[in-house]
Order: C-alpha cells, then structure tokens, then sequence
C-alpha cells in the first residue's frame, strides 16, 4: 500500500470571470482527485492557495513503478512548487499449504504450494537442500517446484522465496523422500475365502494418506483405485479380483503421482481334470441351478423378507469403536478393519419401494471417485438396513468450524471452499444418470486441516427426515417433494450465505412449523451490506422458486471460478 501526500502551490490564479480553474491529480488506477481553487484567493497571488490532500493507493503485492498524472482543467493555472511524499507498506504474501509431502529419491515430484497474493510479474524460487529450483506458476493462489534427486531416503527443509525479496523465505516446510521397492504382491481373502483385494509388499514403505493404485492386465485397460497404508512393509489396494484369469501388473503412486516399479500379480486358475471331477461339477451346477430357483420364487413372495447385498468388505468383519452421531434414520459409527479407520453409516430404508432405486444408485457411487467427494469402500443391505463404509475425515465438518470458537477463515479460504463445494456437486449432477445429494448442509461438508473439503451423506434416494436440515432444505422440498438437482442448487445457495455472514441460517426462529411455513412462503436469508454485489446475484438465483430456479451447477462453477481475480 502506497500513500501519496501531495502538495500543489499555486503562483497566480484568472479572474473571477473565466472559467473555474481545476487540477485533476490521477495515482496509478484511483479515481481522479480533483483540486480547486478557494473563493478568496481568485485574481491573487499566493504561495499556498490549494490544499494538502492525502491519495491512498493499493497496487498488486511487490508492483514496482506508478504513474502519477496532473491534467489542467478550465482556467490554466501556473503551478509553482508540486510536493510528493510517498509511504510504502507491503502486503505480504501467505502460503497456507502444499502437496504432496513426500516424493521419491529419484526426484520429478510437482509440490504445489497453495497460497494468496502470488504476483504475475514476480518470480518465485524453492531452495531445497542447498539447491534453487525456479518455481512454475499455476494461477494465482498455486506455484509449483519439481524436487531435485536426492542421495538418500531422509526429510529435507523447502523454504520459498520471491526473486524481490530473496532474503526472506515465504514458508518453511519439510518433504519426505523414500527409496521403495515393491516385489510382491497376493491376494488377501475374507474369512469365507471370497477374493477382495490385493496386497502389495516391498522395502522402503513410508507412511502417506494419498496412496493410488494402477492396475493393468496385459498393458491394457488400466484403472485407478485407492489403496491406504498398512504397515513399513505393506500397502493395500481396493481391487477385486474375481473372475480374472490373466496376469495383473501392479503400479504404486505412493504420495498419488510418482510412479513406482511394477509387480505382477499371477492368479493361479486350477483346471481339474477327469470323469468323475466333470460329474461333480455338472452336478453341483445342476444343484445351484435348482436351489436359485427357488430363491427366485421365494423373493417374489416374499419381499418383505431379510435381503442381502454384499460389498467389498464383509460387515462382520468390522470393529464398532464408538458412535459418532445419531439422528432420526440414520446412525453413524468410528470403525476398524485390519488397524485402519473407516466411517461406518447405518441407514432405515423406509419401504421396498425405495428399495430398487438404492441399488441402482450404489452401482454408481461406489465408483465415484473425486477430491471433493468422501469415498465409499464398501457397503451391504440387510432390509431394511443400508450399510456404508466411508472414508474418515478426523477433523470438523464445516458448521463447527463457522459457528464454534476455531479460528476465523480469511475470506481467500472461503472462496476456495465454495469452489471446492461447487465443484463436488457438479460432478455428481453430470453423471450418467446425475446424483442428486439431496442432503446438502454444512454439516455434511467435512474439511480437512488445510481448509480442503469433501461433501459426505449423499441421500442415495430414499426419503430423508426434515427434521435434521430444515433451514437448508428447498420449498419444493419442505412440501413433500423429492430432491432434485434444483433443490441441490437452493442449499449450495445457503451454505455460500452462511460461508460469507459466519451466521446459521434462520437462528432467530425457534418452532419447527413456522420455520417450514416461512421458507415455503418465500423467506429467505438476509441480504446484509457485508456480502460482495457477485454473491448476492448468485444467492438470488440460488433462491428462486423451483419453476424460476433456471441456474445449473455449471454455471455456478464458472462464476465462482471468476471470482479468483475479483479484489472483494
């Protein structure tokens, strides 16, 4: 920030009969300052016939020159002495996180520093272990430097720098190197001997919650799945094997971009031969044959009746350690399996009409596969049981960390968490069918501690208590209809109110009725004076009634990306 005191005498002023005499004074992109004469001093001489005004400017961080322009007005007016005084203060620039935190030995990993006020005209540098590594700029809240090669597995110090400003570091943070090699791989099976996974040993292992897999067959059709640490020797991924006969070639991303060697996994297939092992099995298909029958005539007449649909993991083999919440459908659990930590979700399904449109919808969710999105490892049903298996999230959801005593987001951060939001939500309307969520509010917005975000408790389509949300549930909604996409958007609309006004929505009204009577009749959140001009345009298209509410995430995401370069 710059402040300007300028100083305008003047040697001699017109008649009173000519035009008024003015100077603009114009610094960098302010609005002009006019000055003028006073009313006793025309047709006199004087030393100090205008003023002292005092311009405040604020250019970019680390902008080097402004101009400063005069522009006669009216009269001419012979100007003797200018005077500029100039204070300089700068705004520093904030790094508030970086990823990944660990990369291997031979070097290439992008670490991406994630911050504000990162100017385009300066240049940034990352000196790891003695070595100055020029950083790339991805926007303006990212940088990124690439690690050098290191001699050995060991934790280093990256300090950032500004080419301007060099003898000061902008965040001093540590990075892991590893040396792994991995150079086995089994599949891990249930107690029941159902295939479920694969687990891949090496040397070298340290611990990372961004573990990824690449699995291949042949050198075709890869995927990516998730995979979590188990130990110094082991690491597990989410790939189920059945019904594959060919080799699997196994790629590792540790910290979730560098590749490490492959393993093959070779999956033994045993062909037994002779007569009387091809009488057995002709009969035992035989056998299967008529036994699935009948199940089929027993579920048409018995639909009622206790039904099963088995995920990855089996249910029984999970450890309730304690509950985490309870609401009117639904109970949520802290679980273990094999030491690692999970959230378990036990969901009422009300009737078997909702039953169908549950498993259509699990065939899709259990293949999302998003940052913005809490993963699903597994799930079964046992009527009228819905059972989920999450990932956990150890820190807050976004309602405790706005309304309790925690530290106060700057306004940069809630920005990228409304992006983030939006983003999330936006990949599940595109999907093929869309997923609508359908239980959009803060408190299922669970952040990480570096201000990240992941939407949690998507309703799956069966019928949710209102009882639990009403302030962020649509009109539509509160009288009986089932969410939509539209009803997403008008809760994605109040989550932004309550992101930008650090308030809960509706607090000053206490009886459940009225609340749901109020909304449907069209109140909505007030519009205070501390909320930027863009986002009350888009609460006010957030909030319309459902036939008027024509804005589409999509949309969203492109004003909310816009906003990156607005100064609010």
């Amino acid at each position: 920030m710059a402040i300007y005191s300028i100083d305008l005498q003047l040697s001699y002023s017109l008649d009173s009969y000519g035009l008024p005499s003015y100077i603009e004074v114009i610094v960098g992109e302010n609005e002009p300052e006019r000055y003028e004469l006073e009313d006793e001093v025309v047709n006199d001489e004087c030393s100090d016939c205008i003023k002292n005004k005092e311009i405040t400017y604020s250019p970019p961080y680390g902008q080097i020159g402004t101009k400063i322009q005069f522009r006669g007005l009216g009269n001419i007016v012979c100007i003797s002495k200018i005077e500029v005084i100039q204070f300089f203060t700068i705004e520093a620039l904030n790094i508030i996180d970086y990823y990944p935190v660990l990369g291997p030995i031979e070097g290439g990993t992008y670490i991406t520093f994630i911050g504000s006020n990162f100017n385009n005209k300066e240049q940034y540098y990352c000196l790891m272990n003695g070595i100055k590594i020029e950083s790339e700029k991805i926007n303006e809240q990212q940088i990124s430097c690439i690690t050098p090669k290191n001699k050995n597995q060991s934790q280093i110090e990256i300090q950032v720098f500004s080419e301007n400003f060099p003898l000061t570091a902008l965040t001093n943070v540590t990075f892991d190197y590893y040396d792994v090699l991995f150079e086995s791989a089994r599949i891990y099976k249930d107690n029941k001997g159902s295939n479920q996974q694969i687990e891949v040993c090496g040397k070298g292992i340290i611990k990372s919650n961004n573990i990824e897999c690449l699995i291949s067959s042949e050198g075709i059709n890869e995927t990516r799945v998730g995979g979590i640490y188990l130990n110094e020797e082991c690491v597990l991924c989410f790939y189920n094997t059945e019904g594959i006969t060919t080799p699997i070639e196994i790629i590792i991303l540790l910290n979730g971009q560098n590749k490490s060697n492959s393993v093959i996994l070779r999956i033994n297939q045993k062909i037994s031969y002779g007569i009387i092992i091809l009488i057995v099995l002709t009969t035992l298909i035989i056998i299967l044959i008529t036994i699935g029958m009948f199940i089929v005539i027993y579920r048409i007449y018995n639909k009622r009746k206790k039904e099963i649909i088995k995920g990855w993991i089996n249910i029984n083999e999970l450890y309730l350690n304690n509950k985490i919440s309870t609401k009117s459908k639904s109970i949520i659990w802290m679980v273990s399996w094999k030491g690692v930590k999970f959230v378990l979700k036990d969901q009422k399904i009300d009737n078997s009409n909702e039953f169908e449109q549950i498993k259509e919808n699990i065939k899709t969710i259990k293949e999302i596969r998003h940052p913005c999105i809490i993963q699903y490892f597994g799930y079964s049903i046992e009527y009228p049981h819905l059972y989920l298996l999450m990932e956990f999230m150890p820190k807050y959801s976004l309602f405790n960390v706005l309304h309790s005593n925690l530290k106060i987001i700057p306004i940069a951060t809630k920005f990228r968490i409304i992006n983030e939001i939006s983003k999330g939500l936006a990949y599940l309307h595109d999907l093929n069918p869309p997923i609508v969520h359908g239980n959009l509010n803060s408190n299922n917005v669970l952040v990480e501690q570096n201000y990240s975000i992941k939407l949690s408790d998507i309703s799956l389509g069966f019928n949710l208590s209102l009882n639990d949300s009403i302030p962020w549930k649509a009109p539509e909604v509160l009288t009986g209809n089932k969410p939509t996409t539209k009803s997403d958007i008008y809760s994605f609309g109040i989550i932004l109110w309550e992101l930008i006004t650090n308030q809960i929505p509706f607090d000053d009204i206490d009886l459940k009725d009225d609340l749901i009577l109020n909304i449907v009749l069209g109140q909505r959140p007030p519009l205070i004076n501390s909320i930027p001009f863009p986002c009350k345009e888009l609460l006010l298209s957030c909030w319309k009634i459902n036939t008027e509410r024509l804005i589409s995430i999509d949309e969203i995401v492109m004003k909310v990306e816009s906003w990156k370069n607005t100064q609010f």
